[in-house]
């Protein structure tokens, strides 16, 4: 019977008592994980292996357990020593005690502040939201920026998306989290003019992020994948319903939501899409004589920047499709859903 990945040891037990119960197992078992299931080792050494965030393994024989306090190397003194420690030491007992078996360089600093910055892209850097989301994120993470456009800042890395080319392509590796903000934004674009940004892109930047390994893909789709449903009468549009776009322009973002799709179920890649409504150029809002619908659409600077970084952030996402704007007073979007998956508090809104 195998066991999922959240089981619990019985509270009587401490590491220590299931490590010497099980340390022939644990020493000699070879212990496979795989789609999120440890499949091989019996219950009560599976139960411990899921208390601890990362295994190492090596052939046949586990040899390290890391935890947030260090790492616990099964050693001689584990095995002698073991049946008497049933109770909790310190953290920093157990990095220490670990460092002098194991003559490993120490790593671990109790009064460092400083955590790692995850790599992040941005595609279409150059762009209205691109501008202001690589200003807003600068200094919070390492930044890629690419752009198809001749930038004048050194900045931005010329890259044309449309075509896979390996002198682009090497700037994903080693990235955490792509941002695909690229893409031809006209509404009333054609559909020739659309595919190479819109589709051949999307498909170039999936297939990048796997071959190197990108965690999350945050893919910039849009509010007119839905606009048919403008002349109709609906009181609230979710991302479950009929997709209807107004344009071509939406049309080609429902090929890039698919797209993304499909990388996701096939290469377990997270995949965030966000529906953007409006964003204006500078600190616009839409002018007084604005009907309801675009009203409703509006996302202010600020909340587009939140969005963006709780997509970043969030943890546990296999695929969404989430509505972006902020919290206006005329509603037709799902904005719900996006508060409740993302924790995304809007901040600004519209009468």
């Amino acid at each position: 019977m195998e066991q999922t990945l959240g089981s619990e040891l019985p509270p009587s037990l401490t590491p220590f008592d299931q490590l010497w119960r099980d340390k022939q197992v644990l020493r000699f078992s070879r212990i496979t994980n795989h789609e999120s299931r440890i499949t091989e080792a019996p219950l009560g050494v599976r139960a411990q292996i899921l208390r601890f965030p990362r295994i190492t393994t090596h052939e046949s024989r586990i040899t390290e357990v890391h935890k947030p306090w260090g790492h616990l190397t099964f050693s001689v003194f584990h095995m002698a020593f073991a049946p008497v420690l049933t109770f909790h030491f310190p953290p920093s007992i157990f990095h220490w005690l670990s460092l002098l078996l194991s003559n490993r360089p120490s790593t671990y600093d109790p009064g460092s502040t400083v955590m790692k910055k995850n790599r992040i892209i941005i595609t279409g850097a150059s762009g209205n939201i691109g501008t202001k989301l690589s200003v807003a994120l600068k200094g919070k993470y390492d930044l890629t920026l690419l752009d198809r456009r001749i930038s004048v800042t050194e900045d931005i890395i010329q890259a044309d998306l449309s075509h896979y080319r390996k002198d682009w392509v090497s700037y994903f590796k080693g990235i955490h989290t792509v941002i695909h903000l690229a893409g031809n934004p006209h509404v009333g674009a054609t559909w020739s003019e659309l595919v190479p940004d819109n589709i051949d892109c999307v498909l170039n930047v999936c297939k990048a992020s796997v071959v190197n390994g990108v965690k999350r893909l945050i893919f910039a789709s849009s509010n007119h994948t839905m606009g048919g449903y403008r002349e109709e009468d609906v009181r609230m549009i979710t991302a479950d319903m009929e997709p209807k776009p107004d344009c071509d322009y939406g049309a080609s973002k429902l090929f890039g939501e698919r797209i993304m799709r499909f990388y996701s179920s096939h290469y377990s890649v997270s995949v965030i899409c966000l529906r953007i409504g409006s964003v204006y150029p500078g600190s616009e809002i839409p002018d007084s004589g604005a009907d309801d619908w675009r009203k409703s659409l509006w996302l202010s600077n600020s909340d587009m920047v939140q969005i963006f970084e709780r997509s970043i952030e969030t943890e546990g996402i296999g695929f969404e499709i989430l509505y972006a704007m902020s919290k206006n007073g005329i509603r037709y979007w799902d904005l719900e859903r996006t508060m409740c998956v993302l924790d995304y508090q809007p901040v600004d809104s519209l009468p």
